[in-house]
């Protein structure tokens, strides 16, 4: 089986699309959703929590929210910092 599955992150949103086998590409629905939101959020541990967990966790502490990807990557502080639990090497900027 191949898969080919196609990331953009954008500033606000983030979008996924899958092709199973060379057949048609599909959106990724998740949270129930066509697009996630590019919020993320990092816990005190270290965790990353993005999409909707992340902007429900900036409820806990709205200092360790950023709800545009953007400005992570370009090196927030507490951000920065997070691990990243499962990296994805495949994906380039």
């Amino acid at each position: 089986m191949t898969v080919r599955v196609a990331v953009d992150f954008g500033t606000s949103s983030t979008c996924v699309v899958a092709s199973v086998n060379a057949r048609e590409p599909q959106v990724v629905v998740i949270d129930g959703q066509p697009l996630m939101s590019s919020a993320v959020y990092a816990a005190p541990d270290g965790t990353l929590f993005v999409g909707q967990e992340a902007e429900r966790q900036a409820a806990v502490d709205p200092s360790r929210y950023e709800p545009h990807r953007n400005v992570v990557m370009r090196g927030r502080e507490s951000l920065r910092q997070a691990r990243v639990a499962r990296p994805l090497p495949a994906i380039k900027r």
